[in-house]
C-alpha cells in the first residue's frame, strides 16, 4: 500500500473551461473554413461563376447544407475527442476532462445529449433576440448571452456544474498535475 494521499480531480470552474473552449474554437474555426470552402465551391452554380458571382449561394443551400455541415463539424470535433480520451486539445492544455459521474468516458448518445444541452439556451436566446429585433447582430448578441449563461450557471450551482453539465448528467473535472510525459522528458533530455 502507498502512504501517499489519493488526489481526486475537482470540478473545473467556468473561467478555466471557457479558456480551453477558446483554444478549441481556433481549431474548430480552421476546420470550418476548410469544410465551408469545399461546400461553397460545390454549391456555386456554373451560371453564378459565369456571371462573376462565385460563392453566391442560395438561401436553401446556406440553411440546409452549409449551416448543418458546420454544426456537424463542431459536434464531430467534440464527439471524437470526448469518446476517445474525454479531452479535446484545449482541454488537454488545461488538464480538463469530461466524464460521466462514475468516471467513465462519454458514449455517442451521451455526447449528442451533451452537445444538444449546450445548444438549447443559446439557440432559444438567439431566436428571441432575432424575433424581437430582426437583425443578425441581435441574433449574435442574444446567442452569446445564452452561451454565457450556460457557464455562469456554474457560479450559482453548489457543485460548480454548468447548465449543460446538469442537463446531460456529465461533468468536467480538472485533473491533478502529474509528472511530465515521457515525450516531454525526452525533449528536455531527462530520463523517465
Amino acid at each position: 500500500m502507498s502512504d501517499s494521499p489519493v488526489v481526486r480531480p475537482v470540478v473545473a470552474g467556468p473561467l478555466l473551461r471557457i479558456t480551453a473552449l477558446v483554444y478549441d474554437g481556433l481549431l474548430i474555426l480552421a476546420l470550418m473554413m476548410v469544410v465551408g470552402t469545399i461546400l461553397i465551391v460545390l454549391g456555386t452554380s456554373a451560371q453564378a461563376i459565369e456571371q462573376g458571382q462565385a460563392g453566391k449561394l442560395s438561401a436553401a443551400y446556406r440553411y440546409f447544407v452549409l449551416l448543418p455541415s458546420l454544426i456537424g463539424v463542431t459536434w464531430l470535433f467534440y464527439g471524437l475527442f470526448w469518446r476517445r480520451t474525454g479531452q479535446t486539445l484545449g482541454m488537454q492544455t488545461w488538464r480538463l476532462k469530461v466524464i460521466q459521474p462514475n468516471g467513465a468516458l462519454l458514449d455517442w448518445p451521451l455526447t449528442v445529449i451533451r452537445c444538444l444541452s449546450a445548444s438549447i439556451v443559446p439557440l432559444v436566446c438567439g431566436l428571441i433576440g432575432y424575433l424581437v429585433h430582426g437583425t443578425p447582430v441581435a441574433l449574435l448578441i442574444s446567442f452569446s448571452i445564452g452561451f454565457s449563461f450556460n457557464y455562469m450557471f456554474a457560479l450559482f450551482n453548489r457543485r460548480r456544474l454548468a447548465l449543460h453539465d446538469v442537463m446531460s448528467g456529465t461533468l468536467v473535472v480538472r485533473l491533478p498535475s502529474g509528472p511530465p510525459s515521457r515525450w516531454l522528458q525526452k525533449l528536455l533530455g531527462r530520463r523517465a
